[in-house]
């Protein structure tokens, strides 16, 4: 088992103790098929049995803009009997039409995010993982990090709105 598997494995216990079982659960956004992702128990289990195909791609989250703090970002390879569902666009991928339907709620760990009602989900193979320090996102060797999110499809920069300024039209 290399260091990496056994920190994985730590920080989904340590998150599952610290967050509940609730915090692995996708209610919007990228999905798997054959796992219920609204079930937070079951993605823990599936994320647990997985840890050993995840391998480090943090300079490549670095490079592209998605890292966020002092994450680590991890990729694996879907197992061929689960489908991912990647149901996320970056804005600059979406028309008009459909940038006029995005709307900002609530997400499911509390803070605000983007969410575009009835947009058609794309398959993917891949799955990331983020983990980092619970305060600041660092990973430290005390082995206190938690997962942060985990999610089906390409890595992609984080949504920052909680700043942004609104313009009353």
């Amino acid at each position: 088992m290399s260091i990496d598997t056994l920190n994985l494995a730590i920080a989904l216990c340590n998150t599952l103790a610290a967050k509940g079982s609730g915090h692995f659960a996708r209610p919007a956004g990228s999905s798997l098929t054959g796992i219920d992702t609204n079930n937070g128990e079951a993605v823990y289990a599936f994320l647990l049995g997985l840890v050993g195909a995840f391998e480090e791609v943090t300079d490549a989250a670095k490079a592209s803009g998605a890292a966020w703090g002092g994450c680590r970002y991890f990729r694996a390879k879907l197992p061929e009997a689960v489908v991912g569902m990647e149901g996320i666009a970056l804005l600059s991928e979406l028309d008009d039409a459909d940038l006029a339907r995005v709307r900002i709620v609530k997400g499911h760990h509390g803070g605000l995010e983007l969410q575009l009602p009835g947009a058609a989900k794309r398959e993917t193979n891949i799955a990331h993982m983020i983990v980092g320090d619970p305060t600041d996102g660092r990973w430290p060797p005390g082995h206190d990090a938690v997962v942060f999110t985990w999610y089906p499809g390409r890595l992609t920069p984080p949504v920052v709105i909680g700043g942004a300024t609104v313009k009353f039209v």
